[in-house]
């Protein structure tokens, strides 16, 4: 059970930061060419943004934490 815990923890990060830049590039492709209809209302639009950015930092500074946290 501590493996899974133990691996959930190192993989949450990237997978935040894969996510989180896949919803900012569908937000993008729907800026360029709004017949996708990837997204529909401007507030999911404003909302995923920020939920993309948030985790893309999140993901960062965790991925760094850890880093300078092994080299000690």
């Amino acid at each position: 059970m501590k493996n899974l815990g133990r691996f959930f923890r190192r993989i949450y990060p990237h997978l935040s930061l894969i996510l989180a830049m896949c919803v900012i590039t569908f937000a993008i492709l729907d800026y360029f060419n709004p017949n996708f209809g990837f997204l529909k209302s401007n507030t999911s639009k404003i909302c995923l943004f920020i939920l993309g950015g948030i985790c893309i930092i999140n993901g960062v500074m965790t991925i760094f934490t850890r880093h300078e946290r092994r080299n000690k």
